[in-house]
């Protein structure tokens, strides 16, 4: 995998072991890359995934990311890629605006067509920011963004 300039000069370069494929066994790897914009200016962050046939019988990591930036001029990762085999993530807590909706406390009207018709409801504001306290490694933070999710490898949704 290569990252190149706009020229076309290599600013970064990872190479990937080699496993040739036998009958009952094959290895592949991915690599895709997404551009950061923030505050404080741009980067890359780069997603590596191996597939592997037959799967392991327990389920394994098997992807990492790693983020890209320009410091002092100068195109680098900035330090060891985020996930590995041991990392230990958990999710703590989330914080996210609800909605209520009041229900009809007398039940359905006349004109219902059926029971739930006039039940209230709880769930998620629109247009409404997820926080979500996680813990990795035993430090605990705020994430809050799709660049935090994605580097956990959280589904977008």
């Amino acid at each position: 995998m290569e990252i190149k300039d706009s020229e076309g000069a290599v600013q970064y370069r990872r190479t990937f072991p080699y496993i040739e494929a036998k009958e009952d066994y094959f290895e592949s790897w991915s690599v895709s890359a997404l551009l950061l914009t923030g505050t404080n200016g741009t980067g890359l962050l780069v997603s590596y995934e191996v597939y592997s046939e037959p799967s392991a019988p327990e389920e394994e990591p098997t992807g990492w990311f790693q983020v890209f930036g320009v410091v002092n001029g100068k195109f680098i990762p900035f330090g060891a890629p985020l996930v590995k085999k041991d990392f230990k993530v958990a999710l703590l807590t989330a914080r996210v605006a609800t909605r209520w909706v009041e229900g009809n406390a007398a039940g359905p009207s006349a004109n219902s067509k059926g029971l739930i018709d006039d039940a209230g409801g709880f769930g998620v504001a629109a247009d409404t920011d997820l926080w979500l306290k996680v813990r990795i490694d035993g430090k605990e933070g705020w994430m809050h963004s799709e660049e935090d999710f994605r580097a956990l490898g959280l589904p977008e949704d």
